[in-house]
């Protein structure tokens, strides 16, 4: 697992971190984890208790909720990373990126073609509303996954449609990286649209 921090400091005491772990050596505080890049389950599960008791002694911080969700997710905690990115985005309505994970973790670890209607429009709702924040090509690649995989592919009309959000996505120049890493997020093989 590899861990990109904001900073190269604890956000809870201000010692300086060491790149090799995920926790400050000085207070034991887990790092504020910006991305998620090759993730391993028994890494993630070990990361999720550690934010899980990070955030009963500092539930309002939201960096902190943030970085928790991201973890959550990438462990298949669904629920868990809901909840507490929803906790997030009250605290900061205007972090963007909270609201994408918050539109993967609505799936709950399936295709949208697999869900009921009520989580893919949760989760189409969560980015329209990171989009609305800051209009990124990734935000609308996965807009033009959830409506191809749930409406197109189920006959369903829904506008703008996933071929215009496609174009949206590749006129903001969406990369390779973003979409490799976003389907890893969502445990899917990439489709071929």
């Amino acid at each position: 697992m590899s861990l990109v921090v904001r900073n190269l400091s604890c956000n809870c005491c201000g010692a300086p971190i060491s790149m090799s772990g995920s926790k400050c050596e000085h207070c034991g505080s887990p790092y504020v984890v910006e991305r998620v890049m090759d993730i391993t389950s028994p890494a993630m599960s070990k990361n999720s208790r550690i934010y899980a008791e990070a955030i009963k002694q500092n539930p309002d911080n939201p960096d902190l909720l943030y970085s928790a969700g991201m973890t959550f997710l990438a462990a298949g905690m669904y629920d868990r990373s809901l909840e507490t990115l929803d906790r997030c985005i009250s605290l900061d309505p205007f972090n963007n990126d909270a609201l994408f994970l918050e539109s993967i973790a609505a799936l709950g670890g399936k295709r949208p073609f697999a869900c009921d209607r009520r989580k893919v429009d949760k989760a189409i709702e969560c980015i329209n509303a990171a989009i609305s924040l800051e209009d990124r090509g990734i935000y609308r690649f996965m807009s033009a996954f959830l409506r191809y995989d749930y409406y197109s592919r189920k006959f369903l009309r829904i506008n703008p449609d996933y071929k215009s959000e496609l174009e949206t996505a590749t006129m903001l120049g969406v990369s390779e990286l973003e979409i490799s890493d976003l389907f890893k997020l969502l445990k899917t093989e990439r489709l071929g649209f």
